[in-house]
């Protein structure tokens, strides 16, 4: 769905009360680029926008970080170096 088809429910969604909502990363990257021609990083800035009261949140898929193969560990450092102002790592809340 493009980010213009969104816009007139954003801020609808925004008042539900979600203490997060996942608008970043898994397929959202890659379709973005390759069906949409959008920039998913414009994106995010309109969902940063107008989600005043909501968190967001990103699904990163371990290695494969938002693409669909493995990557080196010097790409996946920087990639979450550059998104760690929020980064939360399921695994350290397990209980085993």
């Amino acid at each position: 769905m493009k980010t213009e088809d969104m816009l007139p429910v954003l801020s609808k969604l925004d008042k539900v009360g979600y203490s997060s909502l996942e608008v970043w990363g898994g397929a959202t990257y890659d379709c973005c680029l390759r069906f949409l021609n959008e920039n998913p990083w414009d994106r995010l800035k309109v969902f940063k926008k107008n989600f005043k009261k909501t968190k967001l949140q990103m699904l990163l898929r371990g290695k494969n970080l938002v693409g669909y193969k493995e990557y080196d560990d010097s790409v996946i450092e920087l990639f979450i170096k550059m998104h760690q102002k929020r980064v939360f790592v399921f695994l350290e809340f397990l209980i085993l």
